[in-house]
């Protein structure tokens, strides 16, 4: 199974308190592990080369939090991941949760999730604040390909049961609901512009899946806000993290 996972991965995480000098031992950790070359990532990340390189040859022991930030964005991982800062409580469990539905751009169904008898059950690590909370569901479509491609499933929890403010970078599903009561459920990067206002963003190299979708009036949380043509917004939900399985695993072995 390839993983891509968001906040909860802790792969390269150690527990506050833990020996090292700055941030060097977590970054040259997390770039070899993703091979990743400085010069291509600040390019990326829209930071100067220079500071990586410094942290990279003891000139400097720490990185500003601006660029920890834009590094963190540029491989779709949160800066406690990309530091290795991990509070506690953010250990991994490893439930079983339900995949309920699928996202997929220009789609619209009568409802946004599957019946029941359709869910299908996998087991995942999730961070212990949501694990009884967390859901997943597939990607479909190339709207988000260059993160997440055809097939990905997204575990995610709802932002009321997420009870943390969204950041600029995270991964949010969103509902949008036609006057006849259809929906269309995508998944979709959460952007805030220098006005405040909120902008939902495709990463997409397709050329249909270019173009953001705004919030009306700028609302950023689960109360659904009326667009233009008629149709309700809502930011429902958001994506803690994402799997690529290799191979469907037989229902009888998940009982």
């Amino acid at each position: 199974m390839a993983l891509s996972q968001g906040p909860e991965n802790n792969a390269f995480m150690k527990k506050r308190g833990e020996s090292g000098s700055g941030h060097k031992r977590a970054v040259v950790a997390f770039m070899k592990a993703r091979d990743l070359k400085a010069a291509d990532w600040s390019r990326r990340a829209n930071v100067s080369s220079s500071a990586l390189y410094n942290l990279l040859n003891d000139r400097s022991d720490t990185l500003h939090d601006a660029t920890l930030k834009k590094l963190a964005r540029a491989e779709n991982v949160s800066v406690s991941q990309l530091t290795g800062d991990l509070d506690s409580s953010q250990s991994l469990t490893f439930p079983a949760i339900e995949v309920r539905g699928a996202v997929n751009a220009g789609v619209w169904r009568e409802a946004a999730e599957w019946p029941p008898g359709d869910w299908e059950r996998m087991y995942v690590p999730v961070a212990k604040p949501y694990k009884d909370a967390a859901f997943g569901l597939t990607v479909q479509g190339p709207s988000m390909n260059s993160v997440y491609p055809d097939g990905t499933i997204l575990v995610c929890v709802s932002l009321y049961n997420y009870g943390r403010d969204l950041e600029a970078g995270d991964k949010v599903i969103v509902h949008r609901r036609s006057p006849e009561g259809t929906v269309e459920a995508t998944v979709k990067e959460f952007q805030i512009d220098d006005t405040g206002h909120v902008w939902l963003w495709p990463r997409s190299n397709h050329p249909a899946h270019q173009q953001p979708i705004p919030m009306p009036n700028g609302k950023a949380f689960d109360d659904a806000a009326l667009e233009s043509d008629g149709d309700s917004i809502q930011i429902s939900a958001i994506v803690l993290g994402s799997y690529r399985p290799e191979k469907k695993i037989p229902p009888a072995l998940l009982d």
